[in-house]
């Protein structure tokens, strides 16, 4: 809940300073959506690596772009639901405590079945290329706030998520103008800064040392804007 106020608080006031800038600078407004793609890198538990496999999700929401010209910047909100992150990763524990401790095993199961879910706030600085009759291409980059806000009550791991994980951007995309509507089909990565999980978490009622959980993510997006 705490997450969900502060991803509106920061989107209340991004469209506060998008009606102000507006009258001078211009605003575009649009929605955008499509899949991605998912990965932590491998993560060191003292004596096991989790090597975690690709998870696939979606992602939907709307932008305002702020500007004229070739420099325009892009704040917007999405939903995205980045899929079963922490799929494979205990695969070496399961096999160390299928027989000790049936219990934690079934929280390791438990656990790669989450779907990590976010609201994302990016805020894109584009530039603008050359351009030709219909189609422009840009290129893009900046920061990303997501706020988590899955988590299976029932799972005891969930309530360790970070509330807000803190993302680098960059991506490239085409701007193609039709009949007064604008679509932007776009590619872009994004690279974790800060960790979804800490270095020392509990789990099963144990405390474990881990490198951090930190994601990267590759996105195929296609905006509508007028």
């Amino acid at each position: 809940m705490r997450a969900q106020k502060l991803a509106g608080l920061v989107f209340g006031l991004l469209l506060g300073f998008a009606s102000v800038a507006s009258a001078q600078l211009g605003l575009g407004l649009g929605v955008a959506g499509g899949i991605n793609f998912a990965s932590f890198d491998d993560v060191d538990f003292d004596d096991v690596t989790a090597a975690y496999e690709s998870a696939s999700g979606y992602h939907f929401g709307f932008f305002a772009e702020i500007g004229k010209g070739a420099f325009t910047v892009r704040p917007g909100v999405y939903y995205m639901n980045a899929g079963t992150l922490f799929d494979g990763g205990f695969d070496d524990f399961i096999d160390d405590f299928i027989e000790e401790d049936p219990e934690i095993v079934d929280l390791l199961r438990e656990i790669e079945d989450v779907e990590v879910q976010f609201v994302s706030v990016p805020i894109d600085l584009k530039f603008r290329l050359f351009s030709s009759f219909i189609v422009r291409p840009y290129i893009f980059a900046g920061p990303e706030f997501k706020f988590v806000v899955s988590g299976d009550d029932d799972i005891a791991f969930t309530d360790q998520f970070e509330g807000i994980v803190v993302a680098g951007n960059a991506g490239i995309g085409f701007e193609v103008a039709l009949l007064g509507i604008r679509a932007y089909p776009e590619i872009r990565f994004s690279f974790d800064v800060s960790e979804l999980v800490g270095e020392e978490f509990e789990l099963g009622g144990e405390t474990v040392m881990a490198d951090k959980h930190q994601s990267r993510t590759v996105f195929a997006r296609i905006g509508i804007g007028i």
